[in-house]
């Protein structure tokens, strides 16, 4: 009998991951536009805005950029799309993955600032859904910590991402 109902529980888990609302929803093209951008805001310090656009087709080229090295991975990221909020710094965030060749649709929602004393970028996951089903951000955030790239860091509920990590790619 319990083992019937631990198989009942995970299959209705199993259920809740799988089902993802916003599949093919959220595409963007392919584009290096925002380096520019980016490349100008280090050099002068200046203040710059970044729509909606030229961040997705960034995010767009990193994910065509990773997937042509061919490296498999446990967790692989499909795809990679951010939605602005109204307030400042807030975020929607949407990822299609696969984890242990499951297809997975991950979203979360962000409050991003910048420290300029420590020059960084902190994501604080407020909340995570994989599917349907809510998770601690913790335990999402976890699952990836062996994945960033060097300089990204975890803590807790939030990502940081020191501007380094972005000069360097630019040779700044």
């Amino acid at each position: 009998v319990l083992v019937f109902f631990l198989l009942i529980i995970v299959s209705v888990l199993f259920f809740l991951i799988r089902q993802d609302d916003y599949r093919g929803k959220y595409q963007a093209a392919a584009s290096q536009d925002l380096l520019s951008k980016v490349a100008t805001t280090v050099g002068t310090g200046q203040e710059t805005e970044i729509n909606e656009q030229e961040l997705n087709g960034f995010l767009a080229y990193l994910m065509e950029e990773k997937q042509s090295q061919g490296v498999e991975e446990k967790i692989q990221l499909h795809s990679l799309y951010m939605t602005l909020g109204n307030q400042e710094g807030q975020a929607g965030l949407y990822t299609s993955c696969s984890v242990y060749g499951i297809s997975v649709g991950v979203t979360a929602r962000l409050q991003i600032e910048f420290d300029p004393d420590n020059q960084l970028f902190i994501i604080q996951f407020l909340q995570m859904k994989a599917g349907k089903l809510s998770v601690p951000p913790q335990w999402g955030l976890q699952m990836i910590q062996n994945h960033l790239p060097d300089g990204m860091y975890i803590d807790q509920d939030c990502l940081y991402l020191p501007v380094s990590c972005i000069k360097e790619p630019l040779g700044k």
